[in-house]
């Protein structure tokens, strides 16, 4: 691939460049030849040297031109072979970061769906083990448990506990304003906030948003 310079370097080597930018030398040191108009025929030289210098001004600015034009397509030729593959590389990364980011979310929601089976299974043991005469009597006359509320063994109530979390399906459609330059981090704070205060009702792009369930025990 041809680089700019090169480009600039050979134009300049070339015949007719050198003769103009030799003329053009030459007129630029006899600047002083005349220095104030006396007569017409020091009117004329100074008339004459001005339409030179216009005119090698001229020749120069073409030349100019060509140069660069020759030097902006190169560069259009350099981005056109770099910059496609620049992109597919970010795109790429974006696409890799979406999966892996998926994988952990996955991950995180069976642990704690397993957690809270396990949590129930083994409550579901200590009923079966050690209830009683004396608790089946509880059981009958106590009030009323709120709904999703067990009541253990011991006395302990140990209910279910909603909590609504999200996770990314697709980087690239999630809002501007749910992200954080320059690496388009996803702001978690703010979607914390529309998914425990939306719950259902919560709808962002590129996010999908859903409920989790844990258990909590007290005395």
């Amino acid at each position: 691939m041809t680089v700019p310079s090169k480009v600039f370097t050979s134009y300049l080597q070339a015949p007719d460049a050198i003769e103009q930018m030799e003329l053009a030398k030459a007129l630029i040191e006899s600047a002083s030849v005349v220095t104030t108009i006396t007569n017409e025929e020091e009117a004329a030289k100074v008339s004459e040297y001005r339409h030179q210098c216009n005119q090698a001004a001229g020749k120069l600015d073409t030349m100019r031109l060509i140069v660069t034009t020759g030097a902006r397509q190169v560069v259009q030729a350099i981005n056109d072979e770099f910059n496609p593959q620049i992109e597919a590389l970010k795109s790429e990364s974006n696409k890799a970061g979406i999966k892996v980011s998926d994988y952990l979310m996955e991950k995180q929601a069976r642990a704690s769906e397993e957690a809270t089976v396990k949590s129930m299974e083994d409550i579901d043991r200590a009923k079966e083990g050690v209830l009683t005469a004396r608790e089946e009597v509880n059981t009958l006359t106590k009030r009323p448990e709120k709904q999703g509320q067990i009541t253990g063994v011991m006395g302990s109530k140990t209910s279910l506990r909603g909590r609504w979390t999200w996770k990314i399906t697709d980087i690239a459609k999630v809002p501007e304003e749910y992200l954080v330059e320059p690496d388009q981090r996803v702001l978690k704070a703010k979607l914390n906030s529309e998914a425990s205060g939306r719950k259902e009702n919560a709808n962002v792009q590129g996010i999908k948003f859903y409920k989790t369930t844990t258990v909590t025990s007290r005395s």
